[in-house]
């Protein structure tokens, strides 16, 4: 999958940019918060509904303006010009009377001049795919495991459109027994029971998807991490999850298969929620699901979280975006777009060179921000104060003698 073209209105600071970006590689030049992540973040947008900045629909739209917009015309391959999609989504204040910061605002998602129903409903039916590698992707190891369960959700959802739907039924599954618990008090014991056989079910599918891709992950991983950092131990995945801990120690995720079938995993949440009734009535909440579960890497027999360096996270951060990246062509054979921002400050040259090689080598287009004057095939833009301009590339001017001056 390619961008013909990206055309971006009111978005952070940028006020209008209209491109034609190179089918390969695309260099976003300038100094700091001049809006060359804007740029990124607005194809992120366009690809997921939402900012890998964690950012608030209306914190997108430029300041002073009430709507802003991100379009991207998109092309099969270069080979392949007749197929043709066009994805727009448009973020609006409802409420222009209301405090900025109070405003409603809504999105508007169309494929082919088409609204979307939901935001389900376009993720399941869009055209482009984006894998982005951005300082923010340190909270994979660090940060909260809200975080990771969003990245695990958002990686199988990209490959297989049906689990978004059976996240989106488990959530309202998870929202009525929440509500439930609230309600019920500790006599509405019978009320849970008879949510229990369908909320474990629809579990038992998010549990089960998600051990099989970080089974897949797992048979990958190190065979890119070796390419990156022969010298560093290897990586292996862990799950955490009350439904299907052992004495409370995490599943260690074996290459291929997964630890449990979908009707073990459907037998395991159903006990679990029988052991915990006690404590969630007391609490008034659902303890047992995908929706607290945790994954991590460890290298060698150390948390990464805790004993990586900040070497080793890097290394290991781009190993599981290129297996990200396998995966999704592997099962999909569609060719996803690059975003890779601030590239010079997260990678050291030889990391650079190895990514570089290695996305050319797939042929995949890419959008790389840089404070570097990168001397790389591809378009340049210069990003300066929310304006990008392409750098038209020519060869050099002949130097001028005083004779022909005088002529």
């Amino acid at each position: 999958m390619k961008i013909e073209t990206l055309e971006i209105q009111n978005f952070r600071n940028i006020e209008i940019l209209e491109i034609e970006p190179n089918s390969h590689l695309n260099l976003f030049l300038g100094p700091n918060a001049q809006g060359k992540t804007s740029v990124l973040e607005a194809i992120y947008f366009l690809s997921h509904l939402q900012s890998f900045r964690n950012a608030k629909p209306g914190d997108l739209i430029r300041h002073g303006q009430s709507t802003g917009q991100v379009t991207g015309k998109l092309v099969l391959d270069e080979q392949n010009q007749d197929w043709k999609k066009s994805h727009r989504v448009r973020i609006e204040h409802t409420d222009l009377g209301a405090i900025d910061r109070l405003a409603r605002v809504q999105k508007i998602a169309q494929i082919d001049d088409k609204n979307a129903k939901s935001t389900t409903d376009y993720l399941v039916r869009r055209s482009l795919y984006t894998v982005s590698f951005n300082p923010s992707d340190h909270e994979l190891i660090q940060g909260e495991p809200r975080v990771r369960r969003s990245y695990l959700n958002q990686s199988i959802a990209s490959e297989d459109p049906t689990y978004l739907q059976e996240l989106k039924r488990f959530n309202l599954l998870l929202g009525q027994r929440n509500e439930a618990l609230k309600t019920a008090g500790r006599s509405g014991e019978a009320l849970l029971e008879s949510f229990s056989p369908m909320y474990a079910a629809s579990a038992a599918k998010i549990l089960f998807r998600r051990l099989v891709w970080l089974s897949r992950l797992q048979t990958v991983i190190n065979r890119k991490l070796q390419a990156i950092a022969p010298q560093q131990p290897e990586l292996s995945l862990w799950y955490s999850s009350r439904a299907l801990d052992h004495e409370k120690r995490p599943i260690q995720l074996l290459p291929e298969a997964p630890p449990f079938d979908l009707l073990e995993i459907e037998n395991r949440v159903l006990s679990r929620l029988s052991e915990q009734r006690r404590a969630e009535v007391f609490q008034q909440v659902t303890l047992v699901g995908p929706h607290r579960d945790d994954f991590g890497l460890e290298m060698g027999q150390n948390p990464l979280k805790f004993r990586g360096s900040q070497g080793e996270i890097r290394s290991s951060l781009l190993a599981l975006k290129l297996s990200e990246i396998e995966l999704f062509l592997d099962t999909t054979q569609v060719k996803p777009v690059i975003l890779l921002d601030d590239f010079s400050s997260e990678l050291d040259f030889e990391r650079r060179q190895f990514l570089l090689r290695y996305l050319q080598e797939l042929n995949l287009q890419t959008f790389v921000t840089t404070t570097e004057n990168l001397d790389w095939p591809g378009k340049r833009f210069q990003v300066k104060a929310g304006t990008v301009n392409e750098q038209i590339r020519g060869p050099r001017p002949r130097e001028v003698t005083d004779e022909q001056m005088r002529n």
